[in-house]
């Protein structure tokens, strides 16, 4: 096979999933210190898991944001008070979030409706259109009891045409004590496969899921975890790692291993708890980044009454 043609071509050989995990972390770590809030972003073939750490790393560097009022939170290793804004706002940079303020937990039957909606047509954007084709997802986290948790889009654009359509990650900041992260919930997608990148005994650094939407779309979503700072739980350490014959391999290849989870059966799949501040990044896309067609969809959350909505994740 010709190597341009060869979507595994450009990632590199790893004795094993350690030494992977190892480097991928070393990547990261050097990335959150230096990357700027927009970078260019590496398209298409061969960079999925370069692309996630590039986008942790600049989640990370975060961005101005005109704060709000009604709740006020502490930001470790900030040293200042933020309030907290009434409304959850899609359409911000940064949003931060506090239970009961601007968020607040779906009941039984909305999540239920929401997995079993009919979900959007999702088309490619044209050439220069900024705004993404969007898909909506629950809040993948239980914020009751978390010190603060702060939400980030970063924006990537095109090295090679600036006017190129703008792709936006999603990164969680979160403080506090045994706050669990769940599989996201996305509009209209009962069932989820999930397989695992960077594996090992006691860590996961990254997460691929391919969500089944009840239209027959099909979304690829990648989770990446920036450090150790959780605890897994038995769902994540029995998610199957990807296959080990194909070394650095990141796509859904036909012999793919993975586990498929009911989402209608059990909302509720948490893979990790922090202890700490820890970080996350999500990102989706349509199709799974080797075909042309494939592109970026622009993450937003459920709200009722203009607050954000997580499932009741214990």
């Amino acid at each position: 096979m010709n190597p341009e043609n060869n979507p595994n071509s450009n990632l590199p050989e790893m004795d094993n999933s350690e030494q992977q995990r190892k480097a991928a972390i070393d990547r990261f770590n050097k990335l959150r210190d230096s990357a700027p809030a927009k970078v260019p972003f590496l398209k298409k073939t061969g960079v999925r898991v370069a692309g996630a750490i590039l986008a942790a790393g600049a989640v990370l560097s975060g961005a101005a944001y005109e704060l709000g009022s009604h709740g006020i939170i502490d930001v470790p290793g900030i040293h200042q008070k933020i309030d907290v804004p009434s409304i959850y706002d899609n359409n911000a940079e940064i949003n931060y979030i506090k239970a009961g303020i601007n968020v607040q937990p779906a009941t039984e039957q909305q999540v239920s409706d929401f997995l079993n909606a009919t979900p959007p047509a999702l088309e490619a954007p044209k050439p220069g259109d900024k705004n993404l084709p969007q898909i909506r997802m629950m809040l993948p986290l239980n914020p009751e009891n978390a010190d603060s948790i702060k939400i980030t889009k970063a924006t990537y654009v095109s090295p090679d045409d600036p006017g190129d359509t703008t792709q936006l990650y999603c990164g969680f900041e979160i403080s506090g004590q045994n706050i669990p992260f769940s599989i996201p919930l996305i509009e209209g997608a009962k069932t989820v496969d999930a397989k695992a990148n960077c594996h090992s005994p006691e860590n996961v650094l990254m997460v691929d899921l391919r969500y089944h939407l009840n239209d027959g779309q099909v979304l690829i979503a990648q989770m990446t975890f920036s450090d150790s700072n959780f605890t897994p739980t038995d769902i994540l350490r029995n998610i199957p790692e990807y296959d080990t014959k194909i070394q650095g391999s990141t796509f859904w290849l036909p012999d793919s291993v993975y586990q498929t989870f009911d989402l209608s059966k059990n909302p509720d799949l948490v893979l990790r708890h922090t202890s700490g501040k820890s970080e996350i990044v999500f990102s989706t896309t349509k199709g799974d980044m080797t075909l042309a067609s494939d592109f970026f969809l622009n993450n937003i959350f459920a709200t009722d009454n203009n607050k954000g909505l997580y499932p009741p994740i214990r």
